[in-house]
């Protein structure tokens, strides 16, 4: 059964209302008078308006705060309570005349790993972003504006920007694959988002991706003791155009430092891509898996549990969830995985037997990315720098390798810490590392292989987050034409 309600019955649904009512105002305010405190680098060279906007609202929001809290007391311990009935995530579905998608053949399916940072607005400002709620209804507006403007057309768009390189993939026919750092979002069939971590951010984004993508599984989390002390859930969301089948979610048990709070996971996706034959009720259908892994891990190794945990995770959803008339054409895992390729210190991460299941198109050899891969961790510090305040002027600065490692991590973290890679000073030399952190990735099953066409970085939410989305297009085999 897939859940479309965030509570199995309306009484529950009321009591968690009536949670949110009683705690909210307190919430809303510390957030409020916590973010004051938390200057972005932007606001910085505004020094008198934040003198001002501090002068002004510390007072009332602190009283406000000190007002609310014993009806917040009660309203947190409701919300613990009911918490525990709460389902995984909720999916929601909206048609309309413009988002339709009929169970059909096409020639070309797009996914799309993005990290938003919609955390709320205190947190997101320790990452150097601010005005959460406008962020988030911006990022929606351009994913979807670059979708009915560009990503309807037949040949991708900077096309003429985009490199063309030649890989090995199916029966020894290697098609051209588009690669390269591209302005605008290509045609995206299936969006896998990580870092949505408050409902009413949420809401706004969900808005937006509707208008595009009729189904989008949002709110997902499990609450407890155990998977996040009651606090944030696991940020994960997904859109899709074709209609959703099954969906799970599970929570990593091992996780430490900050990521205790947040409910990190899994979430697993079924989808229905056409009816092969409706007599006989055959179905070929399509896996996808989002995920985000511990940050900042330093001498702790937890992240090899977590891809432990990924292995044997998406098997078990594969072989419960696939019936007998089903045919898979992909297998798609992606996500912000909080580690690279390259560096010395991610060397037994990389090496995990996952990438024996998975392949990582932009990857040459366990420690070697191809030439033309570029790192997707921003330094956050860098954000608000004229050269990548524009779409535009970011992609130049990716492709620039002096350019690139000012305000793109390196690759060559030997513990991944805040002091490694949020302070770390950017190289004042060129270096074949210098900007080449590439985090966020699109994998796909060797048993299901699919036929890449296009993988790009995309530069469209300068500003707005302090990743660079990845996309990739692909063509199924010649067995599904």
């Amino acid at each position: 059964m897939l859940h479309k309600k965030e509570f199995p019955s309306p009484l529950l649904a009321w009591l968690f209302h009536l949670s949110v009512i009683l705690f909210k105002p307190f919430w809303s305010c510390l957030s409020a008078l916590v973010s004051i405190c938390i200057a972005t680098t932007f606001e910085r060279r505004r020094a008198w308006k934040l003198f001002f906007k501090r002068s002004l609202l510390i007072s009332p929001l602190l009283a406000v705060c000190l007002l609310s809290l014993p009806f917040a007391v009660v309203g947190f311990i409701i919300r613990c309570i009911l918490y525990m009935y709460r389902n995984p995530y909720r999916l929601s579905v909206k048609h309309t005349s413009f988002n339709v998608q009929s169970c059909k053949k096409i020639n070309e399916y797009g996914v799309a790993t993005l990290n938003f940072c919609l955390l709320p607005e205190f947190l997101s400002r320790f990452n150097n972003l601010s005005d959460t709620h406008s962020r988030a209804k911006e990022i929606g507006q351009r994913i979807i504006l670059d979708q009915m403007f560009y990503g309807q057309r037949n040949d991708v768009n900077d096309n003429e920007d985009i490199q063309l390189s030649l890989r090995h993939c199916i029966n020894n026919n290697p098609p051209a694959v588009m690669t390269g750092i591209t302005v605008h979002f290509p045609n995206l069939e299936f969006l896998c988002i990580q870092e949505v971590w408050q409902s009413n951010y949420s809401d706004l984004l969900v808005e937006e991706l509707h208008k595009i993508y009729p189904y989008v599984i949002r709110d997902v989390g499990i609450y407890g003791h155990g998977s996040n002390y009651f606090l944030l859930n696991s940020g994960l969301m997904f859109a899709s155009k074709y209609e959703i089948l099954d969906v799970d979610f599970k929570y990593f048990k091992t996780s430490c430092n900050q990521c205790v709070y947040a409910g990190k996971g899994l979430l697993m996706i079924k989808v229905l891509l056409w009816y092969e034959d409706i007599r006989t009720d055959k179905a070929v259908v399509g896996y996808l898996y989002s995920t985000q892994l511990q940050s900042y891990q330093g001498k702790v190794k937890v992240i090899d549990k977590q891809l432990d945990d990924i292995v044997k995770w998406t098997k078990e959803f594969r072989e419960t969830t696939k019936r007998e008339n089903d045919v898979i054409a992909f297998d798609i895992l992606s996500g912000d995985f909080n580690f690279d390729n390259i560096s010395p210190g991610d060397k037994t991460v990389r090496e995990h037997e996952l990438f024996d299941f998975y392949r990582d198109e932009g990857r040459q050899s366990p420690g070697t990315d191809h030439h033309w891969t570029v790192g997707t961790e921003m330094r956050q510090h860098y954000l608000y720098e004229d050269e990548v305040s524009k779409p535009e002027g970011l992609k130049k600065c990716l492709e620039s390798p002096l350019l690139r490692q000012q305000y793109i991590v390196d690759a060559d973290i030997e513990e991944a810490s805040l002091d490694s890679i949020v302070y770390a000073l950017p190289k004042t030399e060129i270096s074949p590392v210098g900007g080449k952190r590439r985090i966020d990735l699109i994998l796909y099953h060797v048993d299901y292989p699919v036929i890449p066409t296009r993988y790009n970085f995309v530069t469209r939410l300068s500003r707005l987050t302090d990743h660079i989305p990845v996309t990739m297009n692909f063509k199924l085999p010649t067995n599904f034409d």
